[in-house]
């Protein structure tokens, strides 16, 4: 597990918490879902719990996505760094003559 001193993260982030495309990922949700929740009470006369609750969506998924999580920011970083590890090149040195000899090609 990865200690870190209290102070590890304060002055980067908003309140501690938040870095601003979290902050813009959370507003925008919002609006979103406030949005559509305005234009369905108004417009529809909408009145159905099920429906509020779809169109609320949007605004639980963002704030599900920047709140903190384990060592990693928050599970939205975690996501990225998941996706970013899985679709990336890995390559395997093994110890031994045959590492030596890569190094050895790549070096000429």
């Amino acid at each position: 597990m990865f200690n870190s001193p209290k102070n590890f993260k304060r002055g980067r982030f908003i309140s501690n918490r938040y870095r601003i495309i979290d902050l813009v990922i959370a507003v925008s949700g919002t609006l979103v879902s406030l949005a559509f929740l305005l234009i369905y009470l108004l417009v529809f006369s909408g009145r159905h719990f099920i429906i509020i609750g779809i169109i609320s969506l949007p605004a639980l998924i963002t704030f599900a996505l920047i709140t903190p999580f384990s060592i990693y920011h928050n599970l939205l970083e975690f996501l990225k760094l998941y996706f970013i590890f899985f679709n990336s090149k890995k390559r395997y040195i093994w110890e031994g003559i045959y590492k030596y000899r890569i190094a050895e090609e790549n070096n000429e």
